[in-house]
């Protein structure tokens, strides 16, 4: 069974400052530590662990995705 989930402007605007935020975090080259202050990991063991075993390009990609999402603000 599916729903439908409908997100308001204001609370887009708001994903959108978190992510813009994390992003900042990001660009500042933080340790696992420090970007874990910001951002959790589910199933820590494995996902921490695999962000790990690239940390620097996951890094990368991330502030990609965060940048392509805020680009499509409402």
């Amino acid at each position: 069974m599916f729903a439908v989930s409908e997100i308001d402007k204001q609370t887009w605007g708001l994903i959108i400052a978190e992510l813009e935020r994390l992003k900042t975090v990001l660009q500042n080259n933080p340790t696992i530590n420090e970007l874990k202050k910001h951002l959790i990991f589910l199933l820590e063991d494995i996902t921490e662990n695999n962000f790990l075993k690239d940390f620097n390009g996951n890094k990368d990609r991330l502030i990609k995705v965060i940048t392509v999402y805020g680009i499509i603000k409402m």
